[in-house]
């Protein structure tokens, strides 16, 4: 704070931390889960599903993948891939999250998909995927059809 010519006490220096291990590890999604959310997307066949697909195959983070733009896809290379670099409308979390990214099974599908649609970008998707994931998060399995819709 002082090299910003900032003066004051650091309200958090003598904050106590125990260190506890009442931490959950992140288990990853069980295949066969996976697999059926991949049928899914691709049953339903629309944007919020198409992105679904996308990060499934890929890894990719949400706030990446709704940040593409038509350039970031390479579909014609031996194996199509996503050249994800950060764009004025989308910072990317760390610079070692600069990468490609080979598309393959449901994330080269709905990649297409996507390119089909896509104007230039895509980064209007981020606040309604954004809401949408939170919305998954609260929705009973009963309350939802077939098509996983809410």
């Amino acid at each position: 704070m002082l090299e910003h010519g900032i003066e004051g006490n650091n309200a958090f220096a003598k904050t106590y931390m125990p260190d506890r291990n009442d931490t959950e590890d992140r288990q990853p999604i069980p295949q066969d889960k996976l697999i059926r959310l991949q049928q899914r997307c691709i049953k339903a066949d629309d944007e919020k599903r198409w992105l679904l697909a996308l990060i499934s195959d890929t890894g990719m983070r949400l706030s990446e993948a709704v940040g593409l733009s038509k350039e970031d896809f390479v579909m014609d290379a031996k194996t199509p891939y996503i050249s994800l670099k950060p764009h004025a409308w989308r910072r990317l979390k760390t610079k070692s999250s600069q990468r490609h990214i080979p598309l393959v099974g449901a994330a080269l599908l709905a990649s297409r998909r996507l390119l089909q649609k896509m104007i230039v970008a895509m980064p209007f998707l981020h606040t309604a995927m954004a809401t949408s994931a939170k919305q998954i998060q609260r929705v009973p399995p009963q309350q939802m059809d077939e098509r996983g819709n809410w």
